[in-house]
């Protein structure tokens, strides 16, 4: 830190406060001569300012060149910065602003704008007031009919929302909850809103129109039978349409003017509820439609369908809703009957001729229909096998008919044939399904489902099944379930499932490391959180086969390879301890190659090839099983320390003693038996000569 203590006249700009902090370059904060204050971050010059810009004004930043300034007032801040709420007043590259704003565990804040006592906000731009929310409340312009809110057609506010009403120059609108809505002009007119139905009347007007809330009603003067008439532009003298009185709507001249316009602006549907009269002279009495075509030298009703307007399209439809009436549409005419419709003629009912067997649907080789498509009714009586009631073209003998009630069947070359009733579709014969990537000839598919002797179905090409993913339940992909025969063929074998693989197949020539024939890949299992599968098994045997009635089984195997090698590239192990065996004693193993050593036993020793874990003697016993075997054991007298016995059972048996130790006697010999041992300072052979030890040292 540095200072001048002294008062004295120093030159603008001058320091005579400055502090730093240790390994600084330049000062953290300082105070010139003429009172400016500055702050850097100590290792470059300062760049914050706060200084005395005239009577009673304090500048941020004022001076040449420096960057724009921002001032922050916190209401929270920890964490070094990490965690904050505060007031930001910023300046430069735009408008200033004003602004909240928040960090971390900090909380947004809203900002509020106002003051105390009778005093208004202003708003202003170019230095001059625009706007003032007075100490009332109220939002006023501060010239009268001079400013906006929004642009037309550019910057709009999308919705003004009013709780008393709307008033422009002085009452010419008024938009009030209780008077509904005026159009103050000295005209008479009226809208008026009656239990939240808007009427628009000419003059006070009568009646209650509660019932029709939401509605928009148009009502003539109420003292007096009065209608509603529309008329055309502001020059028109006349009307053009009236609504009269009574109800009927009548148009202002007699045959002039149009409902839409044809091709453009037509109305959708017309629902008339007694009839329709076109032409000018009355029609009968009764009758729902009435045409007159005096005086028109063309057609007398012209209908033209070809437009297309959905599923269903009509030229003319007559629906006659009295069955027991005949002749709802006839036409005599001497030259018959011609339709030429796009969409074809529709027939709702029976279509009879007036003589039997003399009449024909189009003419061969000539105006012969297109297609003809029947609902219900057969084409032909009582089909058959050889002629079926819809046949194909060129071929009279594949169709389709009904032999019963409820059975649909169809004819293939006047033999084969399938039958659908009852949910179930059956075939006569072994008929081949088969699919292909295109319309190939017969046997021409490359994947086909046959039916290739009774009770049995045959699949051919390659099949993948894919499973749909589930998120619920126990799902499997695949199942077998192989069925409860009876009364089988005594000594012959009967497979529940056979993969067979015994095709040759064949390879261009090279090399292949590995080539499996039925794989199975290991499942991945994952739970949503922690969880533990205590036993899982990509490959699981349930048992051996069980036996049933009168049964019995010699060798039951849960899995039985034949011949040939298994190769196991993991551990082979049981799933209960100390309870399964490796092989039996009728059916042994021939040879066990062991690559490290054996172990037998809980807790083996930890080194030999050979480790054994017991208490007992280890025999190892010769294939006649005469009573001469080679033993291994412990010591039975104490007198030997730490010492196995090794030899044949009966004579010869061989004690090696460790270093140390007390020297044998006769107990631990048995007669004829001898041993070695090494007292730690001499090596020596030991024999029982009936009951007499004997020894030599060993040099």
């Amino acid at each position: 830190m540095a200072y001048d203590p002294i008062p004295r006249v120093n030159a603008a700009g001058v320091a005579v406060w400055s502090a730093k902090v240790a390994g600084d370059s330049n000062n953290r904060n300082q105070i010139t001569a003429d009172g400016q204050m500055s702050w850097g971050p100590g290792n470059a010059a300062v760049d914050t300012f706060m200084s005395r810009s005239a009577a009673g004004v304090v500048a941020l930043g004022e001076v040449d060149g420096a960057a724009a300034h921002s001032v922050y007032i916190y209401g929270l801040r920890s964490a070094v910065g990490v965690n904050y709420e505060r007031l930001a007043i910023t300046t430069g590259g735009g408008p200033a602003e004003i602004m909240t704003g928040e960090a971390g565990t900090g909380v947004s804040r809203g900002l509020q704008l106002g003051c105390d006592g009778a005093n208004t906000i202003d708003f202003r731009t170019q230095d001059t007031s625009r706007w003032q929310i007075g100490t009332t409340g109220h939002y006023t312009a501060t010239s009268d009919n001079s400013l906006d809110i929004g642009a037309s057609g550019a910057t709009r506010p999308r919705t003004g929302y009013f709780g008393t009403g709307l008033d422009v120059a002085g009452g010419i609108i008024i938009l009030n909850s209780t008077q509904g809505v005026k159009i103050s002009t000295g005209i008479n007119t009226f809208f008026d809103n009656d239990s939240a139905t808007f009427i628009f009347r000419t003059g006070g007007g009568a009646g209650d129109f509660g019932a029709e809330a939401g509605h928009l009603v148009l009502q003539p003067r109420g003292s007096s039978a009065r209608d509603i008439i529309f008329a055309g532009g502001l020059t028109t003298t006349s009307e053009l349409w009236r609504i009269v009185s009574t109800g009927p709507i009548l148009a202002g001249s007699d045959n002039a003017y149009d409902i839409g316009a044809i091709g453009a602006t037509r109305p959708r549907s017309v629902y008339i509820g007694t009839s329709l009269d076109v032409g000018a002279t009355a029609p009968p009495t009764s009758h729902v439609l009435g045409v007159d075509t005096t005086g028109n030298s063309n057609m007398g009703v012209f209908i033209d369908a070809n437009e297309a307007r959905g599923a269903a399209r009509y030229a003319l439809y007559i629906d006659d809703e009295d069955p027991n009436s005949r002749g709802s549409l006839r036409i005599e005419t001497a030259s018959g009957l011609s339709i030429d419709a796009t969409a074809g003629a529709r027939i709702d009912g029976a279509l009879t001729w007036v003589s039997d067997n003399s009449s024909d649907i189009g003419a061969s080789a000539a105006t012969r229909p297109r297609s003809i498509y029947w609902g219900t009714q057969a084409l032909g009586p009582g089909g058959a096998v050889g002629i079926p009631d819809y046949s194909f073209a060129g071929d009279v003998t594949t169709g389709m008919y009904s032999p019963s009630t409820s059975q649909i069947a169809w004819a293939i070359t006047g033999g084969a044939e399938m039958y659908l009733d009852n949910n179930e579709l059956r075939m006569a014969s072994d008929i081949r399904f088969g699919w292909t990537s295109s319309n190939a000839a017969a046997g021409g598919a490359d994947v086909s489902f046959t039916r290739s002797a009774a009770g049995i179905t045959e699949l051919t090409g390659s099949q993948i099944i894919s499973q749909i993913i589930a998120t619920s339940g126990s799902p499997t992909a695949f199942r077998i379930n192989t069925a409860a025969h009876t009364t089988l063929a005594t000594t012959v074998e009967d497979s529940g499932i056979i993969f067979d693989t015994s095709a040759t197949k064949q390879w261009a020539t090279g090399a292949i490391g590995t080539q499996r024939e039925i794989q199975i890949l290991a499942p991945t299992y994952a739970f949503v959180g922690a969880s533990v599968i205590t036993t899982a098994a990509t490959f699981s045997i349930q048992n051996a086969p069980q036996l049933g009635a009168n049964a019995t089984i010699t060798n039951a195997y849960a899995l039985w390879v034949i011949a040939g090698t298994s190769a196991f590239g993991g551990n082979v192990q049981s799933t209960s301890n100390n309870a399964v065996d490796l092989g039996t004693a009728a059916l042994t193993w021939r040879s066990v190659y062991v690559g490290t050593h054996v172990e037998i036993g809980t807790t083996p020793s930890t080194s030999g090839a050979l480790r054994f874990a017991t208490a007992s003697a280890v025999n190892f016993r010769n294939a006649a099983n005469d009573g001469n075997q080679t033993h291994l054991s412990k010591p039975t007298v104490n007198s030997v320390a730490d010492v196995t016995r090794v030899g044949e059972d009966g004579a010869g048996v061989l004690f090696t003693a460790r270093t140390g130790g007390v020297a044998p006697v006769a107990a631990d010999l048995p007669a004829g038996q001898c041993c070695v041992w090494d007292d730690g300072t001499t090596v020596s052979v030991w024999y029982n000569d009936a009951g007499t030890l004997k020894s030599v040292a060993l040099t």
